[in-house]
């Protein structure tokens, strides 16, 4: 049996002792695959002496497998510090310790690991004040690799606090270990870890890719073609990555690569890192390319000149929030009462109302929920979540008085709305908005970006648009044409070929273009 096999078991071990609800920890533990693969992205080294950390290392699984890796090159002295809180994990943990250091005394490796059995956010914040008074203080890491926990960070708890001392502003447990991790390495030091791609966009995480891509070079990042494959032991849904990182150093490329699940013939290739993170980009999102195909998606959207602000639109969340405002939902028709959408009601580019399901087709705002409506008019409507049997992350619909006539709208929080600062939009470039959102050109630059399955209008902010005049030439062409995909790609995809080909060939779009076909990463 191998090390990482017998490692395996003290992972069935140590879940049998957790808490069946392993998800309130966050906790999800490394198998053998993925293992293997985050080892396999460590690079190689001459050095005879490696410090290697491995925080929340439930039973050292990453670690077995790092070890593996630097044996493989020749390291000699390995100096192995894991982190573990979970009192039900902590025996397995003791256990794969000396496994591996037997294993290791078998190699001629001297190993000396210390288990830090406490939280791993205090003991980090900690060690980094100390260094802020004593010189030389704390020693730093070769190493970090890590498959940290999932799980949301309230405002008001002692993590947080621990984290704006340690000068990062984020909102979940991953994130907060990635950085501090990253802030434990010597220069040139490499990070990597298996984590949920949600950081790579959105407002929820902008301050942590300030922080870790100020402070560490993004090398390499791996994806997986299926979300549910990574940790498909725990039915764990939550689209992951791995990323390699390095403090300190500046990279010109980055390699992209891509499998099912860490097996072997993934693909990948390497491009300029100013096509993952764009250099004009403050928020410093990050767009992942896998193939030439996902490249040229990218140029494509990327030359169209406008922003939703330069075409006079603007995108907002649904204003009626179900739990807030129960006393005005009603499922019956009155007087006072107006149509309330919610995702339910938005089919094939379009909007059915009333639709009689289990949700109300009827609110009544009453003085306390009157600012909660809008003007009714020509909207363009998204879904803000979209669930895993959906093909589609971007789907817009258009809804209309003559769909649904009224004076008033009220839109629930599950959706998106785009309008022209609170007043409805004009009918041609209404339709031309929602036919450009519903081509699988936008749905495929979309996902290149877009970490999670969520559609929040800040991500919809973030896409180039063409200018309004266009928008409403299109809409003119396709008034009456059903905005489903198979009726609009073709007029999107000439609409962004014409800009891509009349854009300036030295923009910094086009800069570093990747060649005609992938290379191997």
């Amino acid at each position: 049996m191998s090390l990482l096999e017998q490692f395996d078991q003290l992972r069935a071990t140590a879940y049998a002792a957790l808490d069946s609800d392993r998800s309130s920890m966050g906790q999800y533990f490394t198998p053998v695959p993925i293992a293997s693969l985050l080892a396999s992205m460590v690079p190689a080294t001459t050095a005879t002496s490696v410090s290697v950390i491995d925080p929340g290392a439930g039973v050292g699984m990453l670690s077995a497998a790092a070890v593996v890796r630097l044996e493989s090159f020749g390291v000699k002295r390995i100096d192995l510090t894991v982190c573990e809180l979970a009192p039900e994990v902590l025996p397995a943990l003791r256990e794969g310790m000396t496994l591996l250091k037997e294993w290791c005394a078998t190699k001629d490796i001297d190993l000396e690991v210390t288990i830090i059995e406490q939280d791993f956010i205090a003991w980090a914040v900690e060690r980094l004040a100390e260094g802020e008074l004593f010189t030389g203080k704390p020693p730093r890491f070769d190493l970090a690799i890590l498959n940290p926990p999932y799980k949301k960070i309230s405002t008001s708890s002692l993590h947080r606090h621990l984290l704006r001392r340690a000068g990062l502003e984020c909102t979940n447990l991953y994130a907060a270990f990635i950085y501090l991790a990253a802030k434990a390495l010597k220069k040139g030091g490499d990070l990597i870890s298996i984590n949920p791609r949600s950081f790579a966009s959105g407002p929820y995480f902008s301050d942590f890719r300030q922080q870790i891509f100020t402070m560490a070079s993004l090398q390499a990042v791996h994806l997986f073609d299926r979300r549910d494959q990574a940790f498909s032991a725990d039915k764990v849904l939550q689209e992951n990555v791995v990323m390699h990182l390095v403090r300190g150093v500046v990279a010109p490329t980055v390699s992209i690569m891509s499998s099912i699940a860490g097996e072997s013939g993934n693909h990948g290739w390497k491009i300029p890192l100013e096509r993952v993170i764009d250099p004009k980009d403050a928020k410093m999102v990050l767009h992942l390319e896998t193939t030439e195909a996902d490249a040229n998606v990218s140029d494509l959207i990327r030359a169209l000149p406008a922003k939703l602000a330069d075409i006079g639109v603007k995108v907002s969340t649904g204003r009626v929030v179900e739990f807030r405002a129960k006393e005005a939902l009603a499922y019956v028709n009155s007087p006072d009462a107006v149509p309330l959408i919610y995702p339910q009601h938005l089919r094939e580019a379009t909007v059915v109302w009333p639709k009689q399901t289990k949700k109300p087709d009827y609110f009544r705002p009453g003085k306390l929920h009157r600012a909660s409506l809008v003007p009714a008019g020509t909207y363009v409507l998204t879904k803000r979540f979209t669930s895993k049997e959906e093909k589609r992350r971007v789907s817009a619909f258009l809804i209309t008085t003559k769909d649904v006539s009224a004076k008033h709208y009220a839109f629930e929080n599950h959706v998106n709305y785009f309008h022209a600062n609170g007043e409805p939009l004009d009918d041609d470039l209404a339709r031309g908005l929602a036919a450009f959102l519903n081509s699988n050109l936008v749905d495929h630059y979309f996902r290149l970006y877009n970490g999670h399955t969520q559609v929040n209008a800040t991500d919809l902010r973030a896409l180039p648009y063409p200018p309004a005049k266009a928008l409403r030439k299109l809409g003119q062409r396709l008034e009456g044409t059903h905005l489903v995909n198979e009726n609009v790609d073709q007029h999107i995809t000439e609409l962004c070929r014409d800009y891509a080909e009349n854009e300036d060939q030295g923009s910094a779009v086009h800069a570093g273009r990747p060649g005609s076909s992938p290379r191997a990463a």
